[in-house]
């Protein structure tokens, strides 16, 4: 029997007993894998932000539907979701190579009422391998957000195995960055040594790096802040994309505008 959902944990009951099987990671985006089309980055892009955005619609209006309706009315639309559409669309998305179908796997994996509790670290394991593969994307930090939100459902061994992965694919030192300041992260509660290790190496190897902040951020003490101290380098873009660095203002009178969210 062939799963009907690409990471959906479909169980199979045949003379009473249940198994569970999920499709690999390898079967994302493999030419060989039957049913599968190949597009273009550029093609599936395309297609997975007008999807998703037709997928924000309808969940809106779904929500606006259920605000208006009466306790059996909600009942009824409840059973008939904008995810039980949309979840295999986008799973067909991942199949085509679309990485941040994935992530949209991922965030939404909760609110597919066809995939049970116990079962979801069965069915988040594969999307995170899959995701192994777009390390280097400008977009892989949001993907790092939700793993590391993740890695208490996937258990240390699993984290810490995708952890070295993606490390293993990293070719920018950016990237190498990311995952190691957000794998501490995914790691830290239960095994804090190591998530200290990784800040350590993160404020090492990549200091000029956003993460390089971050960590320096993490790792600080109040001692670190005291009035005279040189402050931390740390590298900034304007909204109008100019990238500079702190150090470029030290010894000159210089007025920061800046914002963040907390």
């Amino acid at each position: 029997m062939k799963p009907t959902h690409l990471f959906t944990a479909a169980l199979l009951v045949a003379g009473g007993a249940i198994t569970t099987s999920v499709l690999q990671a390898s079967d994302i985006g493999s030419p060989g894998t039957p049913g599968i089309t190949v597009r273009s980055a550029q093609e599936t892009g395309s297609t997975f932000e007008k999807l998703l955005a037709e997928y924000e619609s309808a969940k809106a209006a779904f929500k606006d539907k259920l605000s208006n309706a009466d306790k059996k009315e909600r009942k009824e639309l409840r059973d008939h979701a904008p995810i039980d559409d949309y979840w295999p669309r986008f799973e067909a998305l991942a199949q085509d190579g679309e990485g941040r179908a994935l992530v949209w796997l991922a965030d939404n994996l909760k609110t597919n009422r066809s995939i049970k509790s116990a079962d979801r670290p069965a069915a988040l394991l594969p999307i995170y391998r899959g995701l192994v593969a777009h390390v280097n994307q400008d977009w892989f930090e949001g993907a790092l957000e939700s793993f590391a939100r993740d890695s208490r459902t996937l258990g240390l061994e699993a984290t810490s195995g995708l952890i070295d992965s993606m490390l293993e694919k990293a070719e920018k030192d950016a990237a190498k960055a990311a995952v190691l300041f957000y794998g501490a992260g995914a790691v830290e509660k239960e095994a804090p040594e190591k998530a200290e290790a990784m800040r350590a190496q993160v404020l090492a190897d990549y200091p000029g790096t956003k993460f390089g902040f971050m960590a320096r951020a993490a790792t600080a003490t109040p001692e670190d802040t005291e009035v005279g101290k040189v402050a931390p380098n740390f590298p900034g873009k304007s909204i109008d994309g100019f990238e500079f660095s702190l150090e470029d203002y030290r010894g000159k009178v210089a007025v920061l505008d800046f914002y963040g969210f907390w």
